[in-house]
């Protein structure tokens, strides 16, 4: 092989690597369903307001995240099935940007990455299994 071939090989590959996402493995303990159990935020929620309804359930093998929501109250993306990646803390579900994540145990907690601009758009969701 020549050395215009090598060079040429050489220039395509690194193309290849240098447009590649890195992404983060999948946390240990995140595989599962995670069921809603407070949401942290400026909003009113009636005295007794049920968010178990509200579920995620993570298969780490496909990467794809199943959601489970009333119609009238979900937090996270609408009730279905959505590809997710894990880059750094964050989460991003179906390519939007979303949440940076804590994970203790059988805790599961998602914090909504506000936009600076909007006032009170805060939001911290708390799972449990």
């Amino acid at each position: 092989m020549s050395k215009l071939h090598k060079a040429f090989l050489f220039l395509c590959a690194a193309a290849l690597v240098s447009s590649c996402e890195i992404l983060s493995p999948q946390p240990s303990g995140l595989s599962g369903k995670w069921i809603l159990e407070e949401a942290q935020c400026y909003c009113f929620f009636e005295e007794g307001f049920d968010f178990k309804g509200n579920t995620l359930d993570f298969d780490t093998i496909t990467s794809r995240l199943e959601i489970t929501a009333p119609d009238d109250s979900w937090f996270v993306k609408p009730e279905g099935t959505y590809a997710y990646q894990i880059k750094g803390e964050e989460l991003e579900i179906d390519g939007d940007k979303g949440y940076t994540f804590e994970l203790s145990g059988s805790i599961l907690k998602l914090h909504f990455i506000d936009e600076p601009m909007i006032a009170d758009d805060e939001l911290t969701l708390i799972y449990k299994r």
